[in-house]
């Protein structure tokens, strides 16, 4: 999700990767789409939800109605970072830093608005600075740095370099290569960089989490799915699933890509429009693969109502040609 039609981008280009011909592949190269469209699913609105109401109550300084509210969001929209964040403030005010501090951590991992993703961050490196976990501050310094440039934070990064010890050290300059050599365009070797990073600290979320979109771009779906299922064992969220089914579509495994799809849908309880728009296009190439046409015929139906791209005309196209109306497909 960066850059919306990716993913399913290069699926048409061979026939969303499988032609009009049963045979040739008509796999869309998922992996650039998802990650790119990736961004734009599931911007939460303030409407009269648990989440609004909480920030109300937290701006009145009723801080614990606001506490039981935005837990109660975190119950019903698991993936909105922001309520993590405001319970960190709020275990923040009331002197509670250790637990606060966790609560930005679970933050950053999931999806936030980006004025409130940037204070997290800082609010856990330098607490980690502070505590002396050098690990953390080279972690979350790196997290921070994939977003924006700051020298403050590069300054804390090599701080951490030096003063971390060996394996601490030594992961901040293995994650350092590895986003050298992403930017390069090698991902076989960022990912190689990568991995020996999280070798040294597994519960390194954001660079496992980082690893997997490489992976996926490298059109290395089976490593991206071992390490999307290690995050989805740890913290289930709904982008994983749905990037598991990204990959099972392009590993030819169409029923666990359905399940999986299925699963994200029924665990983003605040679904986007773009959300929901990359879900039919999932499930309406996934059934074409599966020959089921009319279910896929629907889904892409409704993709197209959205936005008509030219890799849902070219999939609506072939279902045209199975269908013998060469008319419609021309």
């Amino acid at each position: 999700m960066d850059g919306v039609e990716p993913v399913y981008a290069n699926a048409l280009s061979n026939l969303p990767e499988k032609a009009m011909n049963r045979r040739i592949p008509f796999r869309l190269d998922v992996s650039i789409v998802l990650a790119l469209a990736f961004l734009l699913i599931g911007q939460q609105t303030l409407s009269a939800s648990p989440y609004s109401q909480g920030r109300l109550a937290f701006a009145r300084g009723d801080f614990d109605s606001a506490m039981r509210l935005l837990e109660e969001s975190t119950r019903s929209d698991p993936s909105n970072g922001n309520a993590y964040f405001y319970i960190g403030l709020i275990h923040e005010r009331k002197g509670r830093k250790p637990q606060s501090i966790q609560a930005y951590k679970q933050a950053v991992s999931r999806r936030m608005d980006a004025d409130l993703r940037e204070k997290a961050l800082w609010k856990i490196v330098l607490y980690s600075k502070y505590i002396g976990d050098w690990g953390s501050v080279s972690v979350y310094s790196s997290q921070f740095l994939k977003y924006k440039h700051h020298p403050e934070m590069a300054r804390l990064q090599a701080m951490a370099a030096n003063q971390g010890g060996s394996s601490s050290a030594e992961m901040v300059r293995l994650v350092q290569k590895g986003q050298k050599s992403e930017k390069e365009g090698n991902l076989t070797e960022a990912i190689g960089y990568y991995e020996e990073a999280i070798d040294i600290e597994p519960d390194a979320h954001s660079v496992r989490w980082n690893l997997a979109s490489v992976a996926m771009k490298a059109n290395q779906y089976s490593r991206a799915v071992t390490h999307l299922k290690y995050l989805d064992r740890k913290d289930s969220q709904w982008k994983y699933s749905y990037k598991l089914g990204v990959c099972y579509y392009q590993l030819g495994k169409y029923q666990s890509a359905l399940s999986f799809f299925d699963r994200a849908t029924s665990q983003n309880n605040r679904p986007s429009g773009s959300f929901k728009y990359f879900l039919q296009i999932g499930r309406g190439l996934t059934y074409l693969e599966l020959e089921d046409i009319v279910r896929a015929e629907e889904n892409l139906n409704s993709a197209s109502r959205v936005k008509n791209s030219a890799l849902v005309q070219g999939a609506l196209a072939r279902i045209a040609l199975m269908k013998g109306d060469r008319n419609t497909a021309a």
